[in-house]
């Protein structure tokens, strides 16, 4: 026999998720509807579209360096990756192996850090 409240419970939970999922996936919807949209309509709050148009598209792959800008954005990605990983191995082998004092709190602080998103230290980046 089905437990009630165990059941109410999952409703619960379902409508929950379904909500954080709505709210996460918005954003990305409205984005992909807007740059279908004619640029007269961009502003236009209705979700619906009249017309579809690819414009946009046409217009950041013919006028701009739009592949070079990918190319770019790659590159960043590649060295940052791999400087992160040569950096991050190195310290958990020393961390690991090499025993000293304060190799726990090292080891805290660290992951500290980690828990911080880059969004919250990127201003002050630009403000220094």
């Amino acid at each position: 026999m089905v437990n009630p409240q165990k059941n109410s419970y999952n409703i619960i939970w379902i409508v929950t998720l379904l909500l954080a999922m709505f709210i996460t996936l918005f954003p990305l919807f409205w984005t992909i509807i807007s740059s279908l949209k004619p640029a007269g309509e961009i502003y236009n709050l209705n979700l619906a579209l009249s017309e579809w148009s690819l414009d946009s598209y046409v217009i950041i792959m013919t006028q701009y360096p739009f592949f070079r800008w990918i190319l770019n954005s790659i590159f960043v990605l590649v060295c940052v990756t791999l400087g992160n990983f040569v950096v991050n191995t190195v310290s958990a082998y020393a961390l690991a192996r090499i025993p000293c004092k304060g190799r726990n709190v090292i080891f805290l602080m660290i992951l500290i850090f980690m828990m911080i998103p880059g969004q919250i230290v990127m201003p002050s980046i630009y403000f220094i």
